[in-house]
């Protein structure tokens, strides 16, 4: 029986990859919503919006970690003085200049909301091939 990665739940569309929901042009990157424990442990939000549905899909961020490949920061400066507050809207897409551990997931959000450039895409699919994320 062969899977998928997801199935809208209202009207039923199946996304055989993650790499095929996020290049589907009716799916649509919608919001964020930070993990400060764990910037893995977030989730990202997107909305199908195909005629006659609207549903909303969260997948979360670690489904995605194949996408960022720079440095990895240690620093903590989320809800500090330093810190400029784009994780805390769930709406700002916006890149963050931080050295601060919640950066990957920023440069992450600019991959999703672009749908690529197309060779970063490809890393997804380690992720498919284990379906870690369905």
């Amino acid at each position: 029986m062969a899977t998928v990665f997801k199935k809208c739940a209202c009207c039923g569309n199946e996304w055989e990859y993650l790499t095929d929901l996020i290049r589907d042009e009716q799916v649509q990157l919608i919001g964020y919503q930070a993990a400060f424990s764990d910037s893995y442990e977030g989730l990202f939000f997107f909305s199908h919006r195909a005629e006659e549905c609207g549903t909303t899909i969260a997948i979360p961020v670690s489904c995605f970690a194949n996408l960022y490949d720079g440095p990895a920061y240690h620093a903590h400066l989320e809800c500090t003085e330093q810190c400029n507050g784009l994780c805390q809207s769930f709406y700002d897409f916006g890149a963050c200049p931080k050295e601060c551990n919640m950066r990957q997931v920023r440069d992450i959000i600019k991959v999703l909301v672009n749908r690529g450039p197309e060779e970063i895409l490809a890393r997804l699919d380690e992720v498919e091939l284990h379906q870690l994320c369905a």
